[in-house]
Order: C-alpha cells, then sequence, then structure tokens
C-alpha cells in the first residue's frame, strides 16, 4: 500500500516552529541589547558634550578673574557668586553673576546647560587665592548617568 506524501507531519511542524522560535529570540535579544548599549553611549556623550561646553564657558570668564565675591548658598541645591575682573589696562571692572538656581547653571542671566540635563550638588569655596567649583551634571531622562565636574580657578587678586 502506497502512502501520500503530499504536505508535512505535525512533529515537522513542531520542529520547524521550534527553530525559528530560538532564532527570532537570539535576533530579539541581539536588537535589544544593541539599541540599549546605543542609548547609553548617547545619553554619555551628551553629558560629555555638555561638560566641555559649561567648563569651558566657565574658563572664558574665569581667565583673567580676579576677585569672587559674595558666595551664597541660600538653599540646597541652590549657589551663587559674583566674579570681577578688573582690566588694568583700560581700567575697567568686568562683573559676572554665576548661580546654580532649579537645577540649571547661569552666567548673568542666561543659562549655559542645555534643557536635556540638570545641574545638581553645586558647591564653591574660595581658599589659597583659588576659587574651588563642583557640581554634577545629571540627564534628566536617565537619573543614572551622571558626571561629577570638579574646577579649580586661580584668582589674580586686586
Amino acid at each position: 500500500m502506497k502512502l501520500n506524501q503530499k504536505g508535512i507531519t505535525l512533529i515537522e511542524l513542531l520542529a520547524a516552529l521550534a527553530i525559528a522560535t530560538i532564532i527570532l529570540s537570539s535576533v530579539y535579544g541581539f536588537t535589544t541589547t544593541m539599541l540599549k548599549s546605543s542609548n547609553k553611549t548617547q545619553v554619555d556623550t551628551n553629558i560629555r558634550n555638555e561638560t566641555i561646553i559649561i567648563t569651558e564657558r566657565l574658563n572664558t570668564i574665569f581667565e583673567n578673574a580676579n576677585v569672587v565675591e559674595e558666595i551664597e548658598t541660600s538653599e540646597p541645591g541652590n549657589i551663587s557668586f559674583k566674579i570681577i575682573d578688573f582690566n588694568r589696562i583700560i581700567n575697567v571692572n568686568n562683573e559676572y553673576g554665576v548661580s546654580v538656581k532649579n537645577n540649571a547653571l547661569s552666567i548673568d542671566t542666561e543659562i549655559i546647560n542645555s534643557p536635556r540635563v540638570k545641574i545638581t550638588n553645586p558647591n564653591a569655596t574660595e581658599k589659597n587665592n583659588s576659587l574651588y567649583f563642583s557640581f554634577e551634571i545629571v540627564d534628566k531622562d536617565n537619573v543614572s548617568n551622571s558626571k561629577k565636574v570638579n574646577l579649580i580657578y586661580p584668582l589674580e587678586g586686586e
């Protein structure tokens, strides 16, 4: 008696489904891991770029700073101080107000950090004719990603 060989058996179908499931779950796991890694890399890059922008801007105003005045910490997480740059050549004082309020770093009234990050844990101390200024840059969407920034600026004195 001849058997009809048309179609597939249930065992062949189950074996094909099992193999397809293994392959698809491997592809899904790989893709998910790569997306998470890409996102973390992007956040790290954004924080690094933000750090560079902020420190370059602060370096510019501290370049010829003579005096820091009125270091105030009105509330936890808020700090403000004034930088005085006395230009002896043209006999002019330039004053800059630096503050961290509501998780934003400002020079005078201009916020210099981008809206996607917040500035936390600011601290400023003047000693040994230098200003020690530190803060933390935190990604707003992923608060586990942050960078601590410690800056030391020598002051020329009056």
